[in-house]
């Protein structure tokens, strides 16, 4: 709104350019919407659509005319869109002169410039002509041996020929190193043409020959395709005799036999590669089981030959995780070797010891629970005895003690907070829990006046249904009117006191008190 005062207060607007600008995560064919989870919020966009708002629109086609779908349009402004299915996209600029600009794999760059003013709309297709492009998605291993193969898989978009020569890091003879692509031979050091433009996944094999000496083989490659020559290089690989496979030792490695629960743990390991071949390896750190669920990835570490490396694992043992003086292993997981120490777990316990709540606390009273607790841990810590009445958490206390000590907490809760009725309530520490009920109100209502037992409809403590046929109306005011001056009412003037001024005592105030209230129940 500070880029455009005047929207101050206009939701509606508002609304409007948030679900325009918005970059959905479904794609540009998802319907716009303004709820959590739509869209991202695009700023400059919203800023641009909420001051100039020039609309810069079109179709993306190939060069065969049909739409380009999934194809991001950028202009020099910093607004961008990707192309919905049929093609269409649409972005916002302020005034000036744009440069809207595509650079797609498998098309040659485009760039238009679009001159807007005033909140116009511009019309702009764009046509992308086919172009070379190519990325090596896996190159060429470390360590290779004689006799032996590896592949460069390649991703390409319209490779019309390719030119692969061994370049000056070499020391093998060209004739012990042959190509193929995608089965089809390829010369060394000639241009080979495709029988047609490649697009898609392509994987080039180099094959050592027997009669190679060990040494480095490292290629350079020149692909060729619409307008466009890309160049690019591969390796070295080192070529071995008889390379040994990767082998990951543990070097050294560090546990504790003592684990303090609450505090945390910060194991570690360090591994090394003793074999030729380069090697991906997670470094796991396990507790309890090493098949079970306490298993974690420290770190995911890809080493050559003779390298090494070291990785940490800090991880917080949670307070009262185990029973503090149970025993468990833990340790490290490399490839197929399994290392662990046994540990024993140290920490406070609190027991919750046994004790009697009250059978009923009257309306708006203090619920008042006094808990005995001892540590029954093996180490000085603290805790907190909680209370959940009806499943709701309404208070706790603090609570420290050495190991065997014992003391008492006391939790409370305002009754005002419910209604009447019988309640649940469990105390608990983090390890035990004690389980109770309580009746919130007068155990039982008061003597009948009439025919039926009054009934407190609102849960506060007092009759307003006055003759007890479960509706409070102006026939319980004439009941309580009538009979105003007798015992059943006066010898239980607590549960008629309406007014609030003396609850000893049931006077007119209390009919006209209930009299209003009557009215505003209804």
């Amino acid at each position: 709104m500070s880029a455009n005062p005047d929207l101050r207060g206009q939701v509606g607007e508002l609304q409007d350019i948030f679900e325009r600008t918005a970059v959905h995560g479904a794609g540009p064919d998802a319907l716009p919407g303004i709820r959590y989870g739509e869209g991202i919020i695009d700023t400059l966009s919203g800023i641009t659509s909420a001051t100039d708002s020039n609309t810069i629109e079109g179709t993306v086609f190939d060069g065969a005319g049909g739409p380009l779908s999934d194809i991001t349009v950028e202009s020099s402004f910093g607004t961008s869109a990707e192309t919905a299915d049929d093609g269409s996209y649409s972005l916002l600029v302020t005034d000036g002169e744009w440069d809207l600009s595509v650079d797609a794999f498998g098309y040659q760059p485009q760039t238009e410039t679009i001159q807007v003013s005033g909140g116009e709309s511009i019309a702009q297709d764009l046509s992308l002509a086919d172009g070379l492009d190519v990325a090596i998605t896996s190159g060429q291993p470390d360590v290779t041996g004689v006799e032996e193969s590896f592949n460069v898989d390649l991703s390409v978009a319209n490779l019309e020929s390719i030119l692969i020569s061994l370049s000056d890091e070499t020391t093998l003879s060209p004739e012990n190193v042959s190509l193929l692509l995608d089965d089809a031979e390829v010369p060394l050091g000639e241009s080979y043409s495709l029988p047609e433009p490649v697009s898609g996944d392509i994987s080039l094999t180099v094959e050592i020959a027997s009669e190679a000496s060990p040494g480095t083989v490292a290629l350079t490659h020149q692909f060729d395709g619409p307008g466009e020559i890309q160049n690019a290089a591969t390796g070295p690989t080192d070529v071995l005799e008889d390379p040994t496979d990767a082998t990951i030792q543990i070097v050294e490695w560090e546990q504790t036999a003592e684990v303090t629960m609450g505090e945390t743990l910060t194991p570690y390991i360090t591994v090394e590669n003793t074999g030729d071949r380069t090697t991906t390896v997670p470094l796991q750190w396990w507790l309890f089981d090493p098949e079970g669920a306490n298993v974690f990835t420290a770190d995911v570490v890809t080493l050559q030959s003779g390298d090494q490396v070291t990785a940490e694992f800090p991880i917080e043992i949670p307070a009262g995780f185990v029973p503090p003086g149970q025993t468990g292993s833990h340790g490290w997981i490399v490839g197929d070797e399994i290392v662990s120490v046994s540990a024993e777990f140290f920490g406070p316990a609190f027991s919750i010891g046994e004790f009697t709540g009250p059978e009923q606390v009257d309306y708006a009273e203090t619920l008042s629970l006094t808990v005995p607790y001892q540590n029954v841990g093996n180490a000085e810590g603290s805790d907190t005895v909680e209370l959940t009445f009806d499943g709701v958490f309404v208070g706790s206390e603090t609570i420290s003690a050495a190991p065997g000590d014992s003391g008492t907490a006391t939790v409370t809760f305002d009754t005002s907070r419910v209604v009447r009725d019988r309640y649940e309530y469990v105390v608990a520490t983090s390890q035990t829990e004690v389980s109770g009920s309580v009746w919130v109100g007068p155990i039982q209502a008061p003597p009948a006046i009439t025919e039926n037992r009054p009934q407190d409809l609102t849960g506060d403590g007092l009759f307003e249904d006055i003759n007890g046929d479960g509706v409070a109306d102006i026939f319980d005011v004439q009941t309580l009117y009538s009979n105003l001056e007798t015992d059943v009412v006066q010898n239980n003037a607590e549960y008629y006191n309406f007014s609030g001024d003396d609850p000893t005592e049931v006077t007119v105030f209390d009919v006209q008190a209930l009299y209003q209230r009557i009215q505003q129940l209804d």
